[in-house]
């Protein structure tokens, strides 16, 4: 009797820390220094008395960027990962540049990140009077120093991205821009012949849009038969990718989103069902598309 209760003192019982009340420093150690050593994320145990203690290191959360997309944030775990790059690509009437400007407009007004909106082919006031219709006023949001329209030829770009992003960059640190619009990283394809230099030349525009401290998302325009083989380019060099349709069923058409692919974010399979109403972009997680 007297060796079986020798041995019980001996020895050492693990127990999950959640399942200790009322632990207490041993002689010599105070609250205060268990509270540091559980804040330097400690995967060894610490031993009190008896009890060892096992403390698993915490994963950093990932800083997410709302979208201002009613619906979207709720389905992508709160928003874009902060300073990734997202492919917003879809078909002509899908969405694509509201959805962008909405981000775009709802960054600046409900989250105080100013942003700019880099266009290659439609220019400033074409896209100032299309979206007054949903009561964004570009104009004001420039007036304020929250908001700048860059208009340039995919040319120029790659000439800027020789020397690091030029104008672009300047503005960008000039507001402080958080949200950054390429509009559209298909004309900007278009530049180059071969698969080899598409996808160099994405990968040193991408590059460069990391630097810059901003959560970008670019636009790319496609057919409704689905994403083309300039696309499969962009896959693997975009942190996420977010096809826009326009589907045509019987005599109507439905607007539809996909979350095709988001690192580090745990998303659906779904295609949600989404509608331009008169403050922009509504996204429906709920729903099913038909």
């Amino acid at each position: 009797m007297k060796d079986e209760l020798d041995r019980t003192n001996n020895e050492q019982e693990e127990v999950p820390e959640d399942n200790q009340p009322g632990i207490r420093p041993q002689s010599g150690e105070d609250f205060k220094d268990v509270a540091h050593h559980k804040q330097l994320g400690h995967a060894e145990p610490i031993i009190k008395g008896n009890i060892k203690v096992k403390h698993r290191p915490s994963t950093p959360a990932i800083k997410r960027v709302p979208t201002g997309i009613p619906g979207l944030d709720q389905a992508i775990e709160g928003g874009l990962k902060k300073n990734s790059v997202t492919l917003a690509g879809g078909c002509a009437g899908a969405g694509k540049s509201i959805f962008a400007m909405q981000f775009l407009v709802k960054g600046i007004t409900e989250f105080d990140e100013p942003g700019v909106y880099v266009s290659f082919e439609e220019s400033r006031k074409e896209v100032y009077e299309d979206m007054l219709r949903f009561g964004w006023d570009l104009k004001k949001l420039e007036e304020e120093g929250k908001f700048e329209f860059i208009e340039y030829t995919p040319e120029q770009v790659e000439k800027i991205m020789k020397t690091g992003g030029g104008v672009i960059r300047d503005v960008i640190d000039k507001i402080g821009a958080k949200r950054l619009i390429i509009d559209s990283i298909s004309a900007f394809m278009l530049l180059h012949e071969t698969e080899l230099k598409r996808r160099e030349s994405a990968l040193a525009l991408f590059a460069m849009l990391r630097r810059w401290d901003c959560t970008t998302l670019v636009i790319g325009q496609y057919a409704q038969e689905g994403p083309s083989h300039e696309s499969s380019v962009l896959e693997f060099e975009v942190d996420s990718i977010i096809w826009l349709y326009n589907i045509k069923k019987e005599d109507i058409r439905v607007r539809a989103l996909e979350v095709f692919k988001m690192r580090g974010t745990k998303h659906t399979a779904k295609t949600f069902p989404v509608q331009i109403k008169e403050d922009g972009i509504v996204l429906y997680p709920e729903e099913t598309l038909f």
